[in-house]
């Protein structure tokens, strides 16, 4: 009886090491998509999906993939999802006014009077 033979694309290389993986870079972040991705030289990053990107900003999904289109945020592409880097996108949204004001208005900036009143703390540090 013949032996079957498994392609070479399928067979697995069992001299990578376990750590390695290719979606990180060697200091361990996400690489960001080659294809038109803007770096950001922040070490510690937050990584957020479209969906919250525009519900935090107060602006359509489609919005936030335009901007991703036209190379305007930082992002990493995870099983076929965009993750956006939240400081590129606080950059991006501060570029134009009516961003700006999408993002005070309607985005996440509609709560921060809100916060500001609800802890508002007096001048002595122990008194909450």
């Amino acid at each position: 009886m013949a032996e079957k033979k498994i392609p070479k694309e399928t067979t697995p290389n069992l001299n990578t090491s376990l750590t390695t993986n290719p979606k990180l870079n060697e200091a361990g972040e996400p690489r960001l998509e080659s294809k038109g991705a803007v770096k950001n030289t922040h070490s510690e990053k937050l990584w957020i999906s479209v969906s919250q990107a525009a519900k935090l900003f107060g602006v359509d999904q489609k919005t936030i993939r335009r901007a991703i289109k036209n190379k305007q945020v930082a992002y990493v592409v995870e099983n076929e999802r965009y993750n956006l880097e939240f400081g590129s996108l606080l950059q991006w949204a501060h570029q134009s006014k009516k961003l700006e004001n999408k993002l005070n208005i309607e985005g996440v900036g509609k709560f921060v009077q809100k916060w500001k009143d609800e802890y508002k703390i007096s001048n002595s540090p122990y008194n909450f």
